[in-house]
């Protein structure tokens, strides 16, 4: 597929300002993520898994489906990170670093008025020699929960309370009883405060 737009429209125009946007942010999280080593914040994991998978799809929509193939090698392997399939070492950041780069070499490729840059080898590959070490057994089991609680959890929840009871931390359950007139604000505000506090993985 061949993007609907040359270099200097504008439709390209604005994929370059948002993609240059996306880097930026991805680029910041993975900085964080470096300070934070071994146990990095769910929160920057995800937020750098969204940027990408944002960049994957502005790339797709405008037709530029190499970027859009690696946006996704990459996003393959955030998920991984992100649901603990990949231990998050230096060897694994250095790989997101990587696949980061080689995207941005590609944005710049259109900004140069490339029509359909693409890498000479598939990024997927390139992401998998350098994780390989870096691969975990698999997620950590989630202690035993209320049925009725456990029924309710995504994968990732799961996830989630399972690392965190491999790391020692307590796992709380907070019921409320908000009135109905302001559901909203009151459960915005109980959600910033337990955030404050510790993750809150769901709710």
């Amino acid at each position: 597929m061949t993007p609907r737009k040359r270099f200097g429209d504008s439709l390209a125009d604005e994929f370059l300002n948002e993609a240059g946007s996306l880097l930026e942010e991805s680029g910041s999280c993975i900085d964080s993520l470096d300070d934070q080593g071994d146990d990095p914040n769910p929160g920057a994991v995800n937020a750098l898994f969204r940027s990408v998978h944002s960049l994957k799809g502005v790339a797709a929509m405008v037709g530029f489906e190499g970027i859009a193939d690696a946006a996704h090698a990459l996003e393959a392997l955030l998920d991984d990170l992100r649901m603990g399939r990949i231990a998050p070492s230096p060897a694994a950041r250095a790989a997101v670093r990587d696949g980061l780069s080689a995207i941005g070499s590609l944005v710049s490729r259109v900004a140069g008025g490339e029509e359909s840059p693409a890498l000479d080898e598939p990024l997927h590959l390139r992401l998998a020699r350098a994780v390989d070490a870096a691969r975990s057994e698999g997620p950590a089991a989630a202690p035993a929960l209320p049925g009725d609680i456990d029924g309710y959890l995504s994968d990732y929840e799961r996830h989630r309370v399972g690392e965190s009871a491999k790391r020692g931390r307590e796992l709380v359950l907070v019921e409320l009883d908000l009135d109905f007139d302001a559901f909203d604000a009151t459960l915005r505000a109980a959600m910033a405060e337990a955030a404050a506090a510790g993750e809150l993985i769901g709710t």
